[in-house]
């Protein structure tokens, strides 16, 4: 019997190294620090045109490595939170605007 690596966690041995470094990640639950544009996009319930759109011209925040586009997560989310506040802000102005008449 093989003695177990303590690098590779409770599951251990064959199975981790096997599935490489998304087997590794899986097991100690790293978090996804970016996403590609498709599985972005398909998070967010858009198409990759329209997340393409978004990071042209409304700012959405993405990085190059090697050519490859990488959205980073924290800050994905950070932005999503950011265009919800300005939305809420809008529509309770609006809400006030049209409240007075």
């Amino acid at each position: 019997m093989k003695p177990r690596s303590n690098l590779v966690g409770a599951q251990g041995g064959e199975n981790a190294r096997k599935g490489g470094v998304s087997a590794y990640r899986e097991q100690f639950r790293f978090p996804r620090l970016a996403l590609r544009p498709a599985e972005a996009a398909q998070a967010l319930g858009i198409s990759e045109r329209t997340l393409r759109k978004w990071m042209k011209d409304e700012g959405l925040p993405y990085f190059r490595v090697d050519g490859a586009v990488c959205i980073p997560t924290h800050p994905l989310h950070e932005w999503i939170l950011d265009r919800t506040r300005s939305q809420h802000s809008i529509d309770d102005t609006v809400d006030e605007i049209l409240g007075s008449f």
